[in-house]
């Protein structure tokens, strides 16, 4: 009996360190940012998706906070993942996220219509990225009217015939959020002079 439980003990074992899970492949992604970590990463979010499990990159703070400051600094693969982070996650994480991405856009206008198309967004996802600008925004109307006009320029320099129609409909939600930002401004004036 002693002989069987160390037996499956060693399977169990070798098995545990052959295999790497999601955070180990991950951390290694956070470690070096480099294609075939990313690759790796990837395949093992998908594996926790399917399965139901946690991701660590996600649920743990620590790891999460310094995935958005690999997204601060534009890492493109850091790009790629948040990506997929962003439809695997909700909440306050995919808002964390929908943000930092959403930043890139004046800087790498072109990866964000490209990754849209890579990744299936369409609708919800696509304006929850192109419209999000963070708590610095929340308040200031104004200054919401800028950033979003500075992500119209942006996005309207991009010409590539494979990114015309993701680029028309990102322009599309643009241009809504800017008038609906300008009537707010028109009614929040008025009733400032009153």
């Amino acid at each position: 009996m002693g002989k069987m439980r160390f037996g499956l003990l060693s399977v169990v074992l070798f098995y545990l360190m052959a295999v790497p899970g999601s955070g180990e492949n991950c951390d290694c992604f956070l470690k070096k940012p480099l294609r075939k970590n990313y690759d790796k990463c990837r395949e093992s979010i998908s594996t926790a998706l399917e399965k139901g499990e946690n991701i660590p990159l996600i649920s743990d703070d620590k790891k999460f906070e310094f995935f958005l400051s690999l997204l601060n600094k534009r890492k493109e693969y850091a790009v790629k993942l948040g990506f997929v982070l962003y439809k695997a996650s909700d909440g306050a994480r995919r808002e964390d996220l929908a943000v930092h991405l959403g930043r890139i856009i004046n800087n790498n206008p072109r990866l964000i219509l490209q990754l849209f198309i890579d990744e299936n967004y369409s609708g919800e996802d696509m304006r929850g990225i192109l419209l999000n600008y963070g708590d610095e925004y929340v308040d200031d109307l104004e200054k919401r009217r800028k950033e979003t006009i500075k992500r119209l320029e942006s996005i309207s320099k991009i010409d590539r015939k494979e990114l015309v129609e993701v680029k028309k409909e990102s322009l599309n939600f643009l241009y809504k959020f800017k008038e609906k930002l300008e009537k707010k401004i028109v009614e929040q004036n008025g009733v400032n002079q009153k």
